[in-house]
């Protein structure tokens, strides 16, 4: 659990890897910025964005649940959400 919840959360998706990452690997054009104040919420609309970007640029291997992946499920569990995707 954070120390401290932030207020605001941001989510550059201008240009995200869709391959690799965090330093290298494949790049697509995404052109947005979000903002929000419920930092799951930011990640879920990030992840249909990247979603997305990988199946327009045909990357295999993404699941289209978003709590079937790993960092998901711990936040769900954490944070004991009742979220409907």
């Amino acid at each position: 659990m954070l120390a401290v919840r932030p207020d605001l959360s941001f989510l550059d998706a201008r240009e995200p890897f869709i391959t690799g990452g965090p330093t290298k690997g494949d790049t697509a054009r995404g052109d947005c910025i979000m903002a929000g104040t419920d930092m799951l919420s930011v990640d879920l609309e990030g992840y249909k964005i990247l979603y997305q970007l990988k199946q327009n640029n045909f990357i295999g291997n993404f699941t289209e649940d978003p709590l079937a992946m790993r960092q998901f499920k711990h936040a769900k569990k954490l944070l004991d959400l009742g979220i409907i995707y």
